[in-house]
């Protein structure tokens, strides 16, 4: 497993995601096998390492709770949340995220956007990093949604989700503007056919190990890609 992590460049921030079905027959149980990970790509010297604990669950419930609200991003990002202190984790209600090694990812600002200026996901493109997919079927990256936000795509439109965020004793009422479907379960993201484009055009890198894959791309290449394909089709990524 870990030699599929070494071509991965160092000195990078690293934007995680990743799914430990069928990885857990070489390990007794999730955590060892989350903490193994993690220390594969600490070797990796990474400038800050982020990883996604999103809780869409917020627009049903309305409550998000910095300590104890589950991350529905897959066994790892859970196993990992319990690893470490609330003060890692973004107090965003939907797209919370762990950032380790490096503060510049962590203001600790209640936020009431999904993707505007101000979010994690465009501050990670203007700083630059590199987006890793473990054991994934399909590409995984909220930056397709930052880029539906920023062009504007005509299946998606701002609605407003009230609710409570909580942060060790203090409780906080928010109303979060998430740009999300227009018709639930009406838009499915064309993930294979995107990735196809993305290896013919190199912006991915593709590393596999008998059933083991992993994919890795640069922010910047991927935005500029993906931003050109918006632009003379708003429906790209669904077509």
């Amino acid at each position: 497993m870990e030699n599929l992590f070494k071509k991965i460049p160092k000195n990078q921030n690293i934007f995680f995601h990743c799914r430990l079905k069928n990885l857990k027959d070489n390990q007794k149980n999730y955590k060892l096998l989350s903490k193994k990970i993690l220390e594969i790509l600490k070797k990796r010297k990474p400038k800050s390492l982020i990883i996604p604990t999103y809780t869409y669950s917020f627009t049903k419930n309305k409550i998000f709770n910095q300590k104890s609200s589950i991350s529905e991003t897959g066994r790892f990002s859970e196993e990992v949340r319990n690893f470490f202190s609330i003060r890692f984790r973004t107090l965003d209600p939907i797209f919370s995220h762990l950032v380790l090694y490096n503060k510049e990812f962590l203001d600790n600002k209640i936020s009431s956007n999904s993707f505007n200026r101000k979010s994690l996901f465009f501050k990670f493109v203007q700083k630059g990093g590199i987006i890793i997919n473990f054991n994934l079927e399909d590409i995984a990256t909220p930056l397709f949604h930052l880029l539906e936000f920023k062009y504007k795509v005509p299946y998606r439109k701002n609605r407003i989700f009230k609710g409570v965020i909580i942060r060790n004793k203090s409780k906080t009422e928010v109303k979060y503007n998430f740009f999300s479907k227009k018709k639930k379960n009406s838009i499915v993201i064309s993930r294979k056919k995107i990735l196809k484009d993305l290896l013919r055009y190199k912006i991915v890198n593709q590393i596999k190990k008998g059933k083991l894959k992993l994919l890795w791309f640069y922010s910047a290449e991927f935005d500029k890609f993906i931003s050109q394909k918006l632009k003379s089709d708003p429906n790209y990524l669904i077509n």
